[in-house]
């Protein structure tokens, strides 16, 4: 049954990839605001009932790991999937960048435009991570640190704080 869930969230991570990829590349070429998917409302709640039981598996935290990479690990495969990550996330936070940049000069037309190349580019990295968290699994792409810090930012920054503040003193 393990096997089971991991390589239908590993499908679905690789079908959102397609369609971030996709939807990114739509808004890109054609250059206005594009929407590919349904808009009738029981599709858009099926859509997204699907991918947030993709997310609860993909986000449960386990002290132990109970799921094995789905694919063979090599430190190729390892390096091009953190590459691969960085480049989406920087991705991102180009479009975040151009949209705050254009709210601050009240620069409206584009708007609706860079909103939807924002969109599809968060839509491409979660799709993309959730496929590379199945495929290799995060105990074999992040560091433990690093890992603690994305589970919970907060918690790890006033802990990090607190831990220098008491080896200063």
């Amino acid at each position: 049954m393990k096997r089971v869930i991991a390589l239908s969230c590993l499908a679905a991570g690789a079908l959102g990839s397609a369609f971030g990829l996709y939807w990114y590349l739509a808004v890109l070429i054609e250059l206005h605001a594009t929407w590919p998917f349904p808009t009738e409302i029981a599709s858009i709640e099926g859509l997204f009932a699907i991918w947030g039981a993709v997310m609860l598996a993909t986000s449960y935290r386990n002290p132990r790991p109970i799921w094995q990479p789905l694919l063979r690990l090599t430190g190729q495969r390892v390096k091009i999937a953190r590459l691969l990550l960085m480049g989406l996330v920087l991705n991102s936070l180009v479009w975040v960048i151009a949209l705050l940049s254009l709210l601050l000069f009240r620069v409206r037309e584009p708007l609706p435009w860079v909103f939807c190349a924002l969109a599809s580019s968060c839509m491409l990295l979660n799709g993309c991570y959730v496929w590379i968290h199945w495929a290799f699994r995060p105990e074999n792409l992040f560091t433990e640190r690093f890992r603690r810090f994305a589970d919970d930012p907060i918690v790890f920054t006033v802990f990090e704080l607190l831990g220098r503040t008491r080896r200063i003193k």
